[in-house]
């Protein structure tokens, strides 16, 4: 209350009316005194007035005259235009406010700005902004997100004001960053939802990048971002209509969909690292408007993955080695994408000494309840197995490529275990001693169960990998297989007449 008082007086004092001027004056003098408990003979200038009174109030009060003062700035106020913008500036500074004060006062900037005409008013409110920024960035970056999801004009002029500093333009950035990698993947229709804001976020970084300073401070970041907004493209297609509603609610002018706002976000980024080829080169591919397309989006991503990979080394190693790191995460909403990109980066003969993250991440992602992170892992592998500095370390990874076997309930676990087959293949080349013929006789019951696979191509591998493997048993196991081989011939002796022409062929020589 006493903030609301104190500021509206003092913006009495400066009223057209002169009695309403006088009364004011004469209520600040008398309340001063008051507080003070001691007299004075004049009423001091207003300026040291408002001075007097900020070392009393609360934080809840000075947002409070804050607010009145940003009112009081449009053009056609009755008041001091110059006292508001002092008020601004005085008491924003150095004050520890609640977040929904500072959304508050963000809020009121936002919707008052369009009116304010005053060139003093307008650098009050930026260096309010910035005030705001240095002692609460989290909030006012959240705040101006929910004011203006799509970044409109009166947002973008905010924005600028805001990122005109680089150190403000870094707390920005990666409070937008950490937006866009921890967003909510539960669905909700609210305007503070995380994955509206991360779709602001991506709005925003598309409007305000061609600043200096900001785009200085992205290119610092650059693996981080450009691997937040790959997976951001991929985010996007899984909106919901009323998602995209409350995007859309306050700018239904705006030019691109949210997707195509976070594909151009991309394209700016690479150009802004010196990139220009391989964004060409993504184009000439078609991977920009795979990114587009709902069906074919992971296609667009391989493809900017390979051309990722003809970059820089010490960049190229700084992007794999964070794909890594979102990778060990437990869960990550993302990891298809990054898998896509892992991937692919594994055909670069740079990154040797990089690989053996891998041989961490690939056992999480085989046991993965995402129908397509198996079959991506194993075709991982097949990548490490090509790569003599890595091709013996792989075999740790035996045990859970062979649990893949175990599962076939669907396509996608039967096209991850015909994948399973042809790597256990490899790899059984390369196992040594007893342990060669102990891991043939720990597969051959899994592989009987594979031979009655609805899938033909699991029927024609399962029987195919059984008779190249019976014959490397040597030694004491030798007289287990043998059990194995005649508890399994009745059943190849049934797929002699299979009803695939493939598959009865490979199963008369076994």
């Amino acid at each position: 209350m006493l903030g609301r008082l104190v500021g509206h007086l003092t913006l009495c004092c400066t009223c057209k009316n002169q009695r309403t001027c006088e009364k004011a004056a004469q209520a600040l003098f008398h309340l001063h005194k008051f507080i003070l408990v001691q007299k004075r003979d004049k009423s001091p200038p207003l300026f040291f007035i408002l001075q007097l009174f900020t070392k009393y109030l609360q934080p809840s009060s000075r947002a409070n005259i804050i607010l009145i003062a940003i009112k009081n700035m449009r053009s056609q106020s009755d008041h001091s235009i110059s006292l508001a913008a002092y008020m601004v500036e005085t008491l924003v500074s150095g004050s520890a406010f609640y977040s929904e004060q500072v959304q508050n006062i963000v809020g009121a900037i936002y919707r008052d700005l369009p009116f304010i005409t005053e060139e003093l008013a307008s650098e009050s409110l930026n260096k309010a902004l910035q005030s705001l920024m240095d002692e609460h960035p989290r909030e006012v970056v959240a705040s101006l997100l929910q004011c203006s999801p799509t970044c409109t004009c009166v947002a973008v002029v905010m924005w600028k004001a805001i990122v005109s500093e680089p150190q403000s333009a870094k707390k920005v950035l990666q409070d937008l960053l950490n937006r866009l990698r921890n967003k909510s993947w539960h669905k909700m229709t609210t305007s503070d939802d995380p994955r509206i804001l991360s779709l602001a976020a991506a709005r925003m970084i598309s409007k305000i990048f061609p600043e200096p300073t900001f785009q200085a401070e992205a290119q610092e970041i650059f693996p981080q971002l450009f691997l937040a907004l790959l997976c951001q493209v991929s985010f996007t297609e899984e909106l919901t209509q009323e998602e995209v509603q409350i995007f859309w609610v306050q700018d239904p002018e705006a030019q691109l969909s949210p997707i195509r706002s976070a594909v151009q976000v991309l394209r700016m980024l690479l150009c802004s690292v010196g990139l220009e080829s391989q964004v060409l080169a993504i184009e000439v591919q078609g991977g920009w408007d795979a990114l587009l397309s709902p069906q074919g989006h992971l296609m667009g991503v391989g493809i900017v993955a390979r051309e990722m990979v003809n970059v820089e080394k010490t960049l190229l190693s700084k992007i794999f080695c964070h794909l890594a790191e979102l990778l060990s995460v437990q869960y990550s909403g993302w990891e298809m994408v990054a898998m896509v990109v892992f991937v692919e980066m594994l055909d670069c003969s740079d990154l040797t000494g990089d690989l053996d993250c891998a041989l961490t991440i690939f056992p999480r992602c085989l046991q993965s309840k995402c129908l397509d992170m198996p079959s991506l892992a194993l075709r991982g592998i097949f990548k490490l197995l090509a790569k003599p500095s890595m091709a013996k370390k792989t075999l740790v990874l035996l045990p859970h490529v062979a649990e893949l076997l175990q599962d076939t309930d669907n396509n996608a676990a039967s096209n991850a275990s015909a994948m399973a087959l042809c790597v256990l293949s490899n790899m059984l080349r390369m196992l040594e001693g007893a342990a060669t013929s102990l891991t043939v006789l720990q597969l051959a019951p899994t592989l009987r169960l594979l031979f009655d696979n609805e899938s033909v191509i699991v029927r024609e591998l399962s029987i195919q990998f059984f008779q190249n493997t019976m014959e490397l048993v040597v030694g004491a196991e030798k007289k287990m297989m043998r059990q194995e081989v005649w508890d399994s011939l009745l059943p190849l002796l049934f797929h002699l007449y299979d009803q695939d022409r493939n598959v009865a062929q490979v199963g008369f020589p076994t």
